[in-house]
């Protein structure tokens, strides 16, 4: 993929507003799974795309730390020159105490996806939109019929 390429282009899992969630199609340059990551089990290693960035804050994780999911390492050049950190891209001292409350928290969120959790908070929205929808003709459910 050229990264170059005026064609790439970024797609959101999901929207924060809506809360639909979309289905990453090839060829997608950038995917913002901030929203999704924790609510959703996303399976990274299935799509096509070059980089996926992820918040530790979205999944009750410490503030100020996140993570860029790279599909090949080669394509990037150093942030900050200099150390050996982050596989030669970024010189500075990690946090590691993030690190580790982010790894947590991811460790939390997937054991929320397997619990079943969030197939309930689905049932239980697809329910009040049904109702609201049989009480008012005049009523239109943006994200109907979507994940």
């Amino acid at each position: 993929m050229d990264i170059y390429d005026p064609t790439n282009s970024t797609l959101q899992v999901a929207n924060s507003e809506t809360g639909i969630i979309q289905q990453i199609p090839q060829g997608i340059y950038f995917t913002d799974a901030v929203q999704a990551f924790g609510k959703i089990f996303i399976d990274f290693s299935r799509f096509d795309f070059e980089f996926a960035a992820i918040s530790s804050h979205k999944i009750s994780g410490p503030k100020g730390i996140g993570a860029l999911i790279v599909k090949d390492m080669n394509i990037l050049s150093s942030f900050i020159k200099g150390g050996g950190q982050e596989f030669g891209k970024r010189s500075g001292t990690e946090n590691l105490m993030n690190i580790e409350g982010f790894a947590a928290s991811i460790e939390d969120k997937l054991l929320e996806i397997n619990s079943g959790k969030w197939d309930e908070i689905k049932s239980n929205r697809d329910y009040l939109e049904e109702m609201i929808l049989n009480e008012s003709q005049n009523t239109k459910v943006v994200g109907k019929n979507t994940e």
